[in-house]
């Protein structure tokens, strides 16, 4: 599976895993999400000068919130694609709003020709959708080789999704009544 999925990442830039987090780690991940939004240090809270979104930037060891930067998947992909051992580099979490424009399409770390520098990663908490303000990806963008549009990574809640952080990417327009919510890091090689 890893192989499948880091080829993905290579050709595309990105790959969808859907339904990662079974229901009882999700409905624990939301409570654990929810705990942390409220005892966070205003410090760590930022809003977007819009009002857009919100990020809360988290602890390697957030109670709770742990397993997902653990992932045992989500490590041997870092690995993979990643070309060694890995850490943790960012760890936040993002809540884009009702009436939230589309975010601008960046990368997160520009490649330099070879390995990517960062693998970042997204746990959907709340199903991601076109009209919510799912991600979205432009193919290719990350080698040079762009293949045709931007693609929204749709998924059900739960789902964990995986991007070089040289590719182009970033939350659609959120036209529905809800919040639409994250936790997102990346994984950085382990320099010597």
């Amino acid at each position: 599976m890893t192989e499948g999925l880091a080829g993905e990442i290579e050709t595309r830039g990105f790959a969808v895993i859907p339904g990662h987090l079974d229901r009882q780690t999700l409905h624990d991940t939301r409570e654990w999400h929810e705990a942390s939004l409220a005892a966070a240090d205003p410090a760590a809270v930022s809003l977007s000068a819009s009002g857009s979104n919100t990020r809360v930037h988290l602890t390697r060891n957030h109670r709770g919130l742990d397993h997902l930067h653990l992932d045992p998947l989500l490590l041997a992909l870092g690995a993979h694609v990643l070309g060694g051992p890995v850490r943790l580099g960012a760890f936040l979490s993002r809540t884009v709003h009702p009436g939230a424009a589309a975010q601008g399409l960046h990368s997160d770390c520009p490649g330099d020709g070879g390995r990517p520098g960062m693998l970042g990663f997204i746990y959907a908490l709340d199903d991601f959708r076109v009209d919510n303000g799912a991600t979205r990806f432009l193919p290719g963008s990350h080698s040079g080789l762009t293949q045709g549009a931007c693609v929204p990574a749709t998924a059900p809640a739960g789902s964990l999704i995986v991007y070089d952080g040289a590719v182009h990417h970033g939350f659609s327009a959120n036209t529905s009544r809800d919040d639409r919510r994250s936790i997102e890091g990346s994984l950085v090689p382990v320099r010597p």
